[in-house]
């Protein structure tokens, strides 16, 4: 199997991660993990970044926010003529979701910021 071939169960998604800035622009878009979007790359990296998200109010020297979310690519289930078998056929749907707060994520998010902003001071670790 190649890495473009994800077995036909498996979920399909990517994990994208970006910067917003304090004017509510979009910064440093980067694929951080996928399984089986890695030809959408292109496509997504440019949809994330042409994103505009309202100003942000953050104190001064504040770098913004860091975030990242999950597209996942989903289809319909139903049977195919000729067989028993249930399966995802049919229209594609593409499905986001904020990662960001989640706790596999918060190494990732703190690394970010440090990176970011090396003034702060130590993270809080959990």
């Amino acid at each position: 199997m190649t890495n473009l071939e994800v077995p036909p169960n498996s979920i399909r998604f990517a994990d994208i991660g970006y910067w917003i800035q304090p004017d509510g622009k979009v910064t440093d878009v980067e694929m951080l993990r996928t399984n089986g979007l890695g030809q959408w790359k292109p496509g997504i990296l440019r949809h994330v970044g042409q994103r505009r998200y309202v100003p942000l109010k953050l104190t001064a020297g504040q770098p913004g926010f860091y975030r990242i979310d999950r597209f996942t690519v989903r289809g319909d289930i139903g049977t195919p003529i000729g067989s028993r078998i249930r399966q995802r056929m049919g229209n594609l749907s593409i499905h986001v979701v904020d990662l960001t707060e989640t706790e596999a994520l918060r190494a990732t998010q703190r690394e970010r910021m440090a990176q970011r902003n090396p003034i702060a001071g130590p993270t809080p670790q959990p």
